[in-house]
């Protein structure tokens, strides 16, 4: 902060912008290094192939004034799949309370990697990176691109606010054209906005992703509104080979084979299959007032797509496939569509909601000339909402023009009110080769038997089905009781060989999602992941665990935070999702470092809906997002010099005062911090010392020395030790 743009770049001699910098150093193999402190872009930084840049964390601050439609950070080749060989990481992007169109851009660009960034308060987008850069499929894919370990709060609108046919949802993180991509390790939040204003987290489109990966990331969006999509996760024109895995997702996925012009399906290509939707938790904390709330939709035309073994909860329709006719009239296609081994629970809206009833599974029954073949809907647990406006139908099978081979096996279906299992159709609809068989159908309408609507399947195979109650564990517990009728009374699927949590598959099967024998297994634990003090709540401590806890409150006595090493009293504790909110007794400072420690407690330890229950954990290091108000307020500068740099086993550390030191710098401190903030070395100076020696004990790394006075951050520098 303390550069200029006429030095010449060095560490001794800093320049003072990011866009600056960026036009100077454009040589394959430069790192832009950008040192703790606030940096304010006013235009935009157009960074060269083979140029990465590289902070120290939350403290490396871009203040980004850059609007109009530029993004902030632009890596633009000309050329498709050029090779970036690049990456940006350890920095924060903040867009100043949505004064910045965007963070960062990467077009036609391989091999990019961000990494450790924070991103906050952009207006229209987070971070994009596309193929092609015109909406079209690249005829050169960009390949191993990565996003992973950021943190994305705020970056995504929806404009203009109004109802979905008219608005347009923009992203905190936009991946189109892409090859190869992983995502993961992510936290993306839009919640922020007012209503009918909030994003997506994840979008492409116009898509045409293949062999791309999404997993392990924390997806949270405003709950539905009546006026924007209810989507986390959003995919056009996919290509093959798409898997989504392991996220927590407080809104809908959704699967699009395409524009309505073009209706090009989803496909798989070369790949085993287009999308694979497995092991995620999805829905809201609790049900919608409003309808089009959903878990996964498959919309228009779709080949080859799976969705296996998820949680979805408190939605109006857990999988939902609509099918649009295209501009011109014809109809779209559904092949291959497998959906088996999920848990799709408080189905429904809510009490007092709009009065439009639930679905579990929901194939359309429109339009003739469409056609569909071999949907298999295998060991699912379905279970309705049992409020005032009851969930109408369980499963409402594909009868869309020619439907064929259309398999209900091995399912639970309980307490829909109008039928397990429903078929429609009109004058000209077909339904031919249907399976429903060995299904527990218990609590639904029309006497637990399927229903039909003018439409009569031919081959027609609906026998074995029970009507008994399948025992489970509990409410929230679908593992089955000993003695449940559910216990191998399934039919062998070919290729299914374990149930919902792995464990193997019986012969013959159970009914359900989790085999017979599983019941005994232990509820999984959640696993604390991180926790930050946001500059707008300093007094608020966020604890984040990788799974949602129930409302259960430990005593405040639970949990140690230590404030530059002094205990700091926890006044209140609240659940909220997945996070454990501690109000602290004061406010933290920006400079303090901060750890939070846990110890289960006797009664109300934190945990799961189900019983998992969180481990104790040491004290953890703590993001401390706080910004200095007062810095450019000091009368007083220090610079700071270390010598030598490489550094082996003695640090020597030289400060310059710009006027005589006084009293009011007290005390002055020393902090040896790595590249992720974890502190290693503290050391309390004499106030006014100009030269100190330090000896050290680290591993070879890059690491942060900062100098602080009075609790102001007056200097900092890079050291690399040997």
């Amino acid at each position: 902060p303390s550069g200029n743009d006429s030095n010449n770049g060095s560490s001794g001699s800093p320049w003072k912008t990011l866009a600056y910098a960026c036009s100077k150093a454009t040589s394959s193999g430069d790192v832009i290094h950008v040192n703790a402190g606030t940096y304010t872009e006013t235009v935009q930084s157009m960074l060269a192939v083979g140029v990465s840049i590289e902070g120290a964390g939350v403290i490396s601050v871009i203040q980004s004034h850059v609007g109009g439609s530029s993004f902030t950070i632009y890596l633009y080749s000309s050329s498709q799949g050029t090779n970036g060989n690049q990456h940006i990481s350890n920095i924060k992007m903040d867009g100043s309370a949505l004064t910045a169109y965007g963070a960062i851009k990467i077009d036609r660009r391989s091999n990019v990697e961000i990494y450790n960034c924070t991103f906050v308060d952009f207006n229209y987008y987070g971070v994009g990176f596309d193929g092609d850069g015109t909406g079209n499929q690249p005829t050169t894919y960009p390949t191993g691109n990565k996003f992973h370990d950021n943190i994305v709060t705020n970056c995504s609108g929806y404009f203009p606010a109004g109802q979905p046919i008219t608005g347009e949802g923009k992203y905190g993180l936009g991946i189109n054209g892409q090859q190869t991509m992983l995502v993961y390790n992510n936290t993306i939040t839009q919640t922020q906005r007012s209503v009918g204003s909030n994003g997506y987290c994840i979008k492409g489109v116009a898509g045409y992703n293949k062999d791309i990966k999404i997993y392990n990331n924390t997806l949270i969006k405003a709950p539905y509104d009546n006026l924007t999509w209810d989507f986390a996760i959003e995919l056009w024109d996919t290509r093959g080979g798409i898997e989504i895995y392991n996220n927590i997702i407080t809104a809908a996925i959704d699967i699009s084979g395409g524009s309505y012009i073009t209706g090009v399906a989803t496909q798989k290509g070369s790949y085993a299959y287009a999308v694979w939707i497995h092991d995620n938790t999805i829905g809201q904390s609790s049900l919608s007032s409003y309808d089009r709330c959903y878990g996964v939709l498959i919309e228009q035309s779709a080949t080859d797509v799976i969705v296996e073994k998820n949680h979805i909860k408190n939605v109006w329709i857990a999988v939902y496939s609509p099918l649009e006719p295209k501009t011109d009239g014809t109809g779209r296609s559904l092949n291959n569509i497998n959906i088996r081994y999920n848990i799709l629970e408080n189905i429904g809206i809510a009490d007092g909601g709009t009065n439009h009833p639930g679905y579990g599974i929901y194939f359309p029954f429109d339009d003739i000339g469409y056609v569909c073949d071999n949907v298999n809907i295998l060991n699912n647990v379905l279970i309705a909402h049992s409020g005032t406006i009851p969930a109408d139908y369980g499963i409402i099978l594909p009868s869309i023009g020619t439907s064929t081979n259309v398999t209900v096996r091995n399912n639970i279906v309980q307490g829909f009110y109008s039928a397990p299992v429903y078929g429609h159709g009109n004058s000209g609809y077909t339904l031919d080769y249907l399976s429903i068989e060995n299904n527990i159908f218990y609590k639904n309408g029309n006497s637990n038997l399927p229903g039909y609507s003018s439409i009569t399947p031919t081959h027609n195979t609906t026998q074995n089905n029970l009507t008994s109650n399948p025992l489970f564990v509990s409410s929230s517990d679908f593992h089955l009781q000993s003695g449940s009728p559910a216990i191998g009374k399934g039919l062998a699927i070919t290729g299914l060989t374990t149930d919902y949590v792995g464990n193997a598959v019986k012969s013959p099967p159970s009914i359900g999602a989790y085999e017979n024998g599983s019941a005994v297994a232990t509820p999984v634990s959640p696993v604390y992941t991180s926790s930050t003090v946001e500059n707008a709540t300093p007094s608020l401590l966020t604890m984040t665990y990788n799974l949602t806890l129930a409302n259960y409150i430990p005593v405040g006595s639970a949990f140690s935070v230590l404030v530059n090493s002094v205990a700091r009293t926890v006044n209140t504790v609240a659940i909220s999702g997945n996070t454990v909110q501690l109000t602290l007794a004061s406010a933290i400072k920006f400079g303090d470092i901060v750890t939070v420690a846990y110890t289960k407690p006797a009664t109300n330890p934190l945990q799961t809906a189900i019983g998992g229950l969180a481990t104790s954990i040491s004290a953890q290091s703590i993001i401390n997002n706080l910004i200095n108000p007062l810095k450019d307020t000091s009368t007083v500068t220090i610079t700071m010099t270390i010598f030598p740099n490489h550094v082996h086993k003695i640090i020597n550390v030289l400060l310059a005062y710009s006027s005589t030191p006084s009293t009011s710098l007290s005390p002055e401190i020393i902090r040896i911090l790595d590249i992720s903030g974890k502190l290693f070395i503290e050391k309390l100076l004499v106030t006014g010392v100009t030269n100190i020696k330090i000896p050290l004990n680290l591993e070879s790394g890059i690491y942060t020395v900062i100098m602080l006075a009075n609790g102001l951050q007056m200097a900092s520098q890079k050291m690399i030790v040997y």
